[in-house]
């Protein structure tokens, strides 16, 4: 035992040296590292019949401390030529499944390439709509906003579907988004085009395969053509008008499109 203790020693005492040198080869790299912190504490005022468990009769908590945190890291490189190049990874850094309840540790994973053509992203990320729409929820954003945490503490439907049973869906009631661009299709892999500014137009394309197909091979090999819900074969286009007035108002408008073929719920 004392052993292994030693060897134990002598093991992290090696470490120590190889993260210095990381870290100063960080320093002088195009590799930047940040992340954030979150911590809510939520009061729900329902009524008795919606802070129950509908299968135990044992109520939920009226209140409760929550934390999430992610990590995030950006590389960004630049050729002689002026091709733009480099990668981005979402990782949820908290102590359960992320704040929309997905248990894979990234959120978004993607590489990108630019010059005076534009810029296209490859990877698992949001579609070309999520960075080029303009609605009340991109003014109103946050814990409280639009498209805030708010749904995640209410029970028992009421405005939001979770289980299936009789209950308004939330789904575009909170924000007028395309399918696509929610969560559970947020990660589906696809292809981004952003054109460069011509006039203070922008002109953007998203390409996904499928909206089940999320991360590596083992996830992908098992998603169903036809079946098993979702869509596949989607397209958003995307067009954005930003310009600034003389009074210095910045005006900002844009329309989005979405085009695809849905699947089967059904597996036969």
């Amino acid at each position: 035992m004392r052993n292994k203790n030693f060897i134990c020693l002598v093991l992290a005492l090696g470490i120590v040296p190889s993260i210095a040198q990381a870290t100063d080869a960080i320093k002088d790299s195009s590799i930047k590292i940040g992340g954030e912190v979150n911590s809510q504490f939520g009061i729900v005022n329902q009524q008795d019949a919606f802070r129950k468990k509908l299968e135990t009769g044992q109520y939920y908590n009226k209140n409760s401390l929550a934390n999430s945190g992610s990590l995030k890291f950006n590389y960004d490189k630049k050729s002689d030529s002026g091709l733009g190049y480099g990668a981005y990874i979402k990782l949820n850094a908290s102590t359960s499944a992320s704040p929309s309840g997905s248990k894979e540790i990234a959120s978004e994973v993607k590489l990108y390439v630019e010059d005076k053509f534009g810029k296209i992203e490859l990877g698992n990320t949001s579609p070309v709509g999520s960075a080029m729409e303009v609605n009340s929820y991109s003014l109103a954003r946050a814990t409280g906003g639009l498209d805030g945490d708010w749904n995640h503490w209410l029970k028992n439907g009421g405005v939001i579907d979770n289980s299936g049973k009789n209950a308004i869906s939330g789904t575009y009631l909170m924000a007028p988004q395309l399918p696509v661009g929610f969560d559970e299709t947020t990660k589906a892999g696809k292809i981004n085009y952003f054109s460069p500014s011509v006039n203070g137009f922008t002109f953007g394309m998203s390409y996904t395969p499928d909206s089940k197909a999320k991360g590596t091979v083992s996830k992908n090999k098992d998603v169903l053509k036809n079946a098993g819900g979702g869509y596949k074969n989607i397209w958003q286009p995307a067009v954005r008008y930003e310009t600034t007035m003389e009074n210095g108002v910045k005006f900002t408008t844009a329309v989005l499109g979405e085009f695809g073929k849905a699947k089967k719920s059904f597996l036969f």
